[in-house]
């Protein structure tokens, strides 16, 4: 090692610089320089009922919810009715109910006068129309009737007859112009017929007779217009 006295200023203090940081090496390796941690702070709360609610006292947040919801809709409501201008000249329902009941009592229903004779013309005409004309027959379409009368022998087979009527006088009355298959045949008149198919071609055939003869009575009339 070399003296001190030997050595210039510079030398020396690059020396003692150098000594210095050899140090403070060694010290950092061995922990001594390191800066001592202190450990976090651990919050501690206050016990129940000092300086807070407690726990159990909290209102839910649910129920926070509901209150400023209510609030928002009381406020809507509020602005709403504040807004709306009343209607002139109408009245509200209770008042209107109120001028309807008499002084003293609760509002009675105006009774309605009775109809004079009773019940209608069209209700008479529908339930003599739905009456059977002979016992055991039901109305199957217009005028027509029919009878169910099953085989003897018993099973599902049975005898079907259809017959007219007429609406008014409740007489019995032929199939004009008709043979037994419900087929156009002039001056034939059957009493009845026994099958549905035949009855279905008999109205048809009709309905097309009236249909032509209602267009021949509104031909003359526009004409004249």
């Amino acid at each position: 090692m070399v003296a001190p006295s030997d050595m210039d200023d510079e030398t020396e203090a690059l020396i003692r610089q150098l000594q210095q940081q050899d140090a403070a090496e060694y010290n950092r390796s061995r922990g001594l320089g390191r800066r001592e941690r202190k450990a976090p702070e651990v919050y501690v709360p206050p016990p129940p009922g000092v300086g807070t609610l407690a726990k159990s006292d909290r209102p839910p947040e649910s129920a926070k919810k509901d209150e400023g919801r209510r609030e928002t809709r009381g406020r809507d409501q509020r602005d709403t009715r504040a807004s709306t201008p009343a209607k002139s000249g109408g009245s509200t329902k209770s008042a209107t109910q109120s001028a309807e009941k008499p002084a003293g009592g609760r509002a009675s229903k105006t009774a309605e006068a009775p109809q004079s004779g009773g019940r209608s013309s069209r209700s008479r005409d529908a339930s003599a129309s739905t009456k059977p004309p002979l016992e055991g027959y039901v109305l199957h379409q217009e005028d027509i009737w029919k009878k169910v009368t099953p085989r003897p022998g018993g099973g599902d087979h049975c005898d079907i007859i259809y017959k007219r009527f007429d609406p008014a006088t409740r007489e019995e009355q032929p199939f004009h112009d008709c043979n037994r298959i419900g087929e156009y045949a002039k001056g034939e008149n059957m009493k009845s017929l026994r099958s549905v198919t035949a009855v279905n071609r008999y109205l048809e055939r009709r309905s097309k007779q009236k249909a032509k003869a209602d267009r021949k009575a509104a031909a003359p009339k526009s004409a004249e217009k």
